[in-house]
Formats: C-alpha cells, sequence, structure tokens
C-alpha cells in the first residue's frame, strides 16, 4: 500500500504560541513572495520562512559567504555575485555577512595559507563520476595540504592518496553493476536515531534553504561545508573494498554475509579532525538507510589507516550518533 505524507503544519504564533494558525495571503518583498500566516488566537500576523527580516535570499548570502571563503576579496565576490545572480551587493553588506556567518565558516583561520597555495578557481577539484548515477566529487585542494601536512595526520596519508587518485584513471568499471553497491550490503547494526540539535542540524537550518530546489538541497549542503568549514575535505567520495579485502576482514573475524567479490558505495562527507577520520552521511529526517554505506566506510577507512575513526548521520533535525556502527579491525600491513 502507498503511503503519502501529511501537508506540513502551520507555525505556531510567535506572540501567544498558539498552534491554531491559517495562511493569510502572501507578502511580496523585494526578491520574493513569502507566505504569511495568522494566529486564531490572538489574530497576529506572521512570515515564519527562513531568510524573514532579510532585504537578500538565503540563497544570495550563502553564495556570497562561500565565494569569498574560496579567496576572492570582497571586491571580487561583489563582481562574481552580480555576474551570476544578477544582484548587485554593497560591500559593507557582505562584510556584515562574513562577520555573522563565522561561527559556520571555521575554514576562515585557514584560508589565507590557503590563498598561498591555490587561487580562488583551483581550490576545488571536482569530477563527475558516472557510476549509474551521476555523483559529482569534489575535493578542496588546500585543506587537502594543510590539513594533511600536521603531524597527527601522516598517518592518514593513504586517505590524501586515494582522493588525489579519483579522475580519469580511477577504477569506474566497478562501480557499474548494482549487485555490488553497499546499499545491498546485509547488515544487522541497530542503530537509535534521536532528536537533538547540535553543529550539524544548525549548519543544515542555516544552509538548506538557500537551495533553488529540494532536489538541490544535498549538493547545497555539501558544497557549504566543503568550502566554510575546517573538517570537511571531500564530498561524494567513490570506495570500494575487493575481493582481497573482503576475505582479510573475514579472516579477522567479521561476518560479512553476501557472496559479492566486490563492495562499492560512495560517502557524503569526509573529513579529518585531530588525526580522525570522519564519516557524515545526510539524510532528511535522519534516515537509517545507510547502514551499509557507512559499514562500507569504516571498514574502507581502516584499511586505508585510518584505525582512529568514527561517523554519523545528521538529518534536518535528527541524529544518528558517531560510533554507532562497529570499529574496524587494524589495517593490513602495508596498506
Amino acid at each position: 500500500m502507498l503511503s503519502h505524507k501529511s501537508a506540513k503544519p502551520n507555525p505556531p504564533c510567535p506572540e501567544c504560541h498558539s498552534k491554531s494558525t491559517i495562511k493569510k495571503g502572501r507578502r511580496l518583498n523585494r526578491f520574493r513572495n513569502l507566505q504569511i500566516f495568522q494566529c486564531r488566537e490572538c489574530l497576529h500576523k506572521f512570515t515564519a520562512e527562513a531568510g524573514k527580516n532579510k532585504t537578500y535570499t538565503p540563497r544570495v548570502i550563502i553564495e556570497a559567504v562561500s565565494t569569498y571563503n574560496l579567496g576572492n576579496s570582497v571586491s571580487e565576490t561583489q563582481r562574481l555575485i552580480r555576474k551570476r545572480l544578477h544582484v548587485e551587493i554593497p560591500e559593507g553588506t557582505i562584510r556584515s555577512w562574513i562577520r555573522e556567518h563565522k561561527p559556520f565558516t571555521a575554514y576562515a583561520r585557514l584560508r589565507s595559507a590557503g590563498q598561498n597555495l591555490f587561487s580562488p578557481d583551483e581550490v576545488i577539484r571536482s569530477f563527475l563520476l558516472n557510476h549509474r548515477q551521476v555523483y559529482r566529487f569534489q575535493v578542496h585542494r588546500a585543506k587537502l595540504e594543510l590539513l594533511f601536512e600536521h603531524t597527527h595526520n601522516r598517518h592518514l596519508a593513504s586517505v590524501k592518496k586515494h582522493l588525489e587518485a579519483v579522475g580519469e584513471e580511477f577504477p569506474h568499471a566497478m562501480f557499474q553493476s548494482t549487485e555490488h553497491r553497499s546499499s545491498k550490503f546485509p547488515t544487522t547494526v541497530a542503530i537509535p536515531v534521536t532528536r537533538k540539535e547540535y553543529y550539524a542540524t544548525r549548519l543544515a537550518t542555516l544552509v538548506l534553504p538557500a537551495a533553488i530546489a529540494n532536489k538541490m538541497r544535498h549538493e547545497t549542503l555539501q558544497r557549504f561545508m566543503l568550502v566554510n568549514d575546517s573538517a570537511t575535505v571531500a564530498v561524494e567520495i567513490p570506495v570500494y573494498l575487493t575481493k582481497e579485502d573482503i576475505a582479510y576482514y573475514r579472516s579477522q573475524g567479521f561476518k560479512l554475509d553476501f557472496e559479492s567479490d566486490v563492495i562499492t558505495g560512495h560517502i557524503d562527507f569526509l573529513q579529518v579532525r585531530d588525526g580522525y577520520l570522519q564519516i557524515l552521511d545526510y539524510k532528511p529526517e535522519g534516515s537509517r538507510s545507510s547502514c551499509g554505506s557507512r559499514c562500507l566506510g569504516k571498514l574502507w577507512r581502516s584499511r586505508r589507516g585510518g584505525r582512529r575513526s568514527c561517523c554519523g548521520v545528521s538529518g534536518d533535525r535528527r541524529r544518528v550518533p558517531r560510533r554507532a556502527c562497529h570499529r574496524g579491525g587494524p589495517p593490513r600491513p602495508g596498506l
């Protein structure tokens, strides 16, 4: 039987907190049409959309902040936004957005060092992967150099090598068969989903309204985190376990109940923090549907020297805790 999601409820009244509210027309501001609501109890009218009381749309603001953190000057950011989005923004306004979003743009402390390594057009390397469906692999080249040069991250050198190898010579053929996908990977990992407000959910609340369509929400969040935070080094990373990898883990006591010689998948976000590799997997409402991908990710990290690792899933308002998947064994010597 097909089930349909119920309509999104109207927001509560910000004055009396009554949930008895109705839609009451729309209001056109400089850039968009806002839905107006009215409280049945106190008759207060209000709007509840992200970015209200802002002259510019969330998309314009997020794009300006990201353009600046790629290494562009404020005046160059102004020019690029004018060219891309056809919006004229005063330089003072851009500076105020940069200050306002500072808690979500930790890359700012690495920005100057990154400018010395790559020009704004060269910071992000992007490559389209035709792996049954199209994935946009992206890696932040400046973070890759700056983070992996630290002593406590040097044991992750093979991960850096893997990210740099994604390109024309990558073994794309093994990703073409559906039976190899990690979504088919059988797992009995029971992961509790809890509702929690923390950094990643606050960031999602900030960034997702900037998506021009629902299907762009994932990509919009990936781009913002890749450009602006200090830990995300790559997104949509293709990973795989070979026949030898699988045989090794079985010899270490892992119960892998499948017949395939190869397992493939894609990691949504890969972060490097204090000598640890972290996987983040964004699912609206904190879905459990990606257990196979996360288990594959942990096994892949262990094989690439990332024994110290943790993972989690973030949704709009829910979170699957880090370390929810079991730890991988030690990497085989020489890998």
